[in-house]
C-alpha cells in the first residue's frame, strides 16, 4: 500500500460496472462492493501456493500462535488429523487447495478508463459505464475516501476515512510458496497483488482488506470521492435517463461536482472519445 511512481499523478481511478439496477443502487447509494477472493473469474487471482513442510512440533507451535483464536478441541482433532496422514505436505496442499476461503475482500478499480476491452468484459458491451473516484494522498498512501461509520470503527489507518490502493504486478510466473510457518504478512499479500501478464492491459489497483476487519461487502464511499460517470457509447435511452437523474438528485443538487462524459466510437481508429455532457441542476 506504499507509493509509487507516478501516484501523484493519478487523480482519479476508474471502476467499469455494466447497465443493472445494482449499478444505479451503487450511484444512488454511494456503494464500493467488494468480492472475495474465491469468487473472483481468474482462478489464478489470489491463489496462494504453500510450502507447509514441518513436523509435529511446528505444527503444534503453528496452531498456538494463529492470529485468530480457535478452540483447543478443533486444534486437537486437526493435529491428530495431519498425525494420521504423516504430516505429508502433498496431501496438506490438496486439502488447501480445496477449501473455498473467504478470508479477504477486494475492491478492483483501473487507472484507465478508455480501455475498449474492459468496456466490453465488464460494462456489458459498452451498454452501461465508468466510475471514476477521486484520489487522495495520506501518509504514504494512495487512496479513497470513504464515509462508513461502520467502517470508520476500526483503527485507523486502514478505515479512517480512507481506503489506501494497491498497485496490481504482473508476471509469468506465480510468487515464491507461502511458508506457513515462517512467512510474513508481505509475502502472502505478495499472491494479492500479483497477476498473470495476460491481464496487464486492465492496468488494475485494488483495496486489499481481512474479511473479519470489515465483516461486510459494502463500503460507503463520500459522494465528493466520486467525480466522473462516463456513459458507454451503446447505453439504452432508459438506464442513460435513470443515471442522469440520480447523478443530478444526489450529487449535484446537494453541491457534489460529478463530471459526465459520453462515449463514442473514433472514425478513424480502435478508440473511444469522450463528449461531456451539459448537466443542469436536476434532470427532467
Amino acid at each position: 500500500m506504499s507509493l509509487v511512481s507516478g501516484d501523484e499523478n493519478r487523480p482519479l481511478m476508474y471502476k467499469y460496472r455494466p447497465d443493472n439496477q445494482n449499478t444505479l443502487r451503487i450511484l444512488r447509494n454511494q456503494e464500493m462492493y467488494f468480492s472475495f477472493v474465491a469468487d473472483f473469474n481468474d482462478p489464478f487471482d489470489c491463489r496462494v501456493t504453500v510450502d507447509c513442510k514441518g513436523t509435529e512440533e511446528d505444527w503444534i507451535r503453528y496452531s498456538e500462535n494463529l492470529p485468530i483464536p480457535i478452540p483447543q478441541n478443533i486444534k486437537t482433532v486437526t493435529i491428530n488429523y495431519l498425525r494420521s496422514i504423516n504430516f505429508d505436505p502433498e496431501k496438506i496442499r490438496t486439502l488447501y487447495k480445496q477449501q473455498n476461503f473467504r478470508t479477504i475482500v477486494v475492491y478492483c478499480l483501473s487507472e484507465v478508463h478508455n480501455n475498449i476491452l474492459m468496456w466490453s468484459h465488464y460494462s456489458n458491451c459498452h451498454r452501461g459505464l465508468c466510475l471514476g473516484f477521486g484520489t487522495e494522498i495520506e501518509g504514504n498512501s494512495l487512496g479513497i475516501k470513504i464515509n462508513d461509520p461502520t467502517a470508520n470503527q476500526y483503527p485507523a489507518p486502514l478505515f479512517d476515512d480512507f481506503l489506501p490502493l494497491t498497485k496490481v504486478s504482473y508476471q509469468n510466473e506465480l510468487p515464491k510458496p507461502y511458508d506457513i510457518f515462517t512467512g510474513d504478512t508481505d509475502a502472502l499479500v505478495a499472491f494479492m497483488k500479483t497477476k498473470a501478464r495476460n491481464w496487464e492491459y486492465e492496468k488494475e489497483r485494488r483495496i486489499i482488506v481481512p474479511y473479519r476487519e470489515l465483516n461486510k461487502n459494502v463500503v460507503t464511499f463520500a459522494k465528493e470521492s466520486l467525480r466522473e460517470v462516463i456513459i458507454g457509447c451503446r447505453v439504452h435511452d432508459d438506464f442513460r435517463k435513470e443515471v442522469l437523474d440520480i447523478i443530478s438528485a444526489e450529487y449535484l443538487s446537494s453541491g457534489y461536482k460529478v463530471s459526465v462524459y459520453q462515449a463514442d466510437l473514433e472514425d478513424d481508429s480502435y478508440s473511444l472519445r469522450f463528449q461531456g455532457v451539459e448537466m443542469p441542476s436536476s434532470v427532467n
